[in-house]
């Protein structure tokens, strides 16, 4: 009797340390668990903000295309051919505008200086095509607007261009600017007057407007 007694005890102990073993392997389970979800969480967490983040993406990605499409609906040379030339005109002294606002702004003073974009600007405009060759021939105003000469403009070009903007700009007013603070040649120094300088590249012209800049 006390044989089978002893047996019964020594399964009993037998499941009680195996029941021991299933409690720690099952807490251990559980923290590895746990552990395991939070990773999920954080898993989800950046699905759920790499999902938006390509969302964004793509919408803005289908906004520059339709900016892409429109910018390139407004430069079709059909459209930009169908404007009147009162509005093509005016596009071309807008953008002289522009250039002039910027030639200020650069320089950081509210003088204008010398900027060989805006100094191009109407030969450049005069060079797209016929149409807009004459119609910038037939605005005088848009070649007397601006005729300025800095430190990048060279002697003989220098002469050319003012003589080409004089005859172009007929008997509109000129406006002419001296970038003087760009030249170190001593020539260029101390002129007592527009007509002094402008007979420096061998030009006579009598002028309304100029600005000197030192």
């Amino acid at each position: 009797m006390s044989s089978f007694r002893e047996i019964k005890a020594s399964r009993i102990a037998f499941h009680e340390k195996e029941l021991e073993i299933i409690h720690s392997r099952a807490t251990a389970l559980q923290d590895e668990l746990a552990n395991a979800r939070r990773a999920l969480a954080g898993a989800q967490h950046a699905v759920d903000t790499l999902a938006l983040d390509l969302d964004a993406l793509l919408s803005h990605q289908g906004e520059v295309i339709s900016r892409i499409t429109d910018i390139r609906r407004e430069v079709d040379p059909q459209a930009i051919a169908s404007l009147p030339n009162e509005l093509l005109r005016a596009v071309f002294f807008t953008l002289a505008s522009i250039l002039d606002d910027e030639c200020r702004y650069m320089a950081t003073t509210w003088l204008r200086h010398y900027n060989e974009e805006r100094a191009l600007m109407p030969f450049r405009v005069s060079a797209v095509s016929r149409r807009w060759r004459q119609l910038a021939l037939d605005s005088p105003s848009l070649w007397g607007s601006y005729l300025a000469f800095g430190s990048a403009t060279r002697f003989k070009s220098a002469k050319h261009y003012a003589e080409t903007i004089i005859a172009y700009s007929k008997s509109s007013p000129l406006d002419v600017t001296f970038d003087l603070a760009s030249y170190e040649g001593p020539m260029y120094s101390e002129p007592q007057s527009l007509k002094d300088v402008i007979r420096l590249i061998g030009i006579e012209v009598s002028t309304s407007v100029c600005t000197f800049i030192k």
